[in-house]
């Protein structure tokens, strides 16, 4: 079975976190069978932690994870913390597949989607 993990930084403002959660919501209704489950999980500041989250998706039966990093640029976080956290799963939970996936700041789409957020201002 393979899973979704939207990891964000975590805010210590608990609307900034529900946001994150909320859109992993929106993201799991929009899957099409792509993913057995979509959970959320912070880095810092906020739970769950992705260890707590991933330890859940394993004892579900999850073998395989796509970790989707909820980040606009490439900033340490994404250079140190995110390698060094699917090296700490992966001990962890030797039978699981991961993979990082690229972040949305970078994706093709991002430019005409803030051109369409800018244009949409009165």
């Amino acid at each position: 079975m393979r899973a979704l993990l939207l990891l964000a930084h975590g805010s210590r403002q608990p609307e900034a976190n529900e946001a994150v959660a909320q859109l992993a919501e929106r993201l799991s209704s929009r899957t099409g069978g792509r993913f057995h489950a979509v959970r959320h999980a912070f880095l810092e500041l906020a739970a769950p932690t992705a260890p707590e989250v991933v330890a859940g998706l394993v004892a579900e039966g999850v073998t395989r994870l796509v970790i989707l990093p909820y980040f606009l640029a490439p900033g340490r976080h994404l250079r140190e913390d995110l390698p060094a956290l699917q090296r700490r799963l992966e001990a962890d939970h030797p039978g699981l597949e991961i993979r990082l996936a690229g972040i949305p700041g970078q994706a093709p789409g991002m430019v005409d989607l803030l051109l369409d957020i800018a244009a949409r201002v009165p």
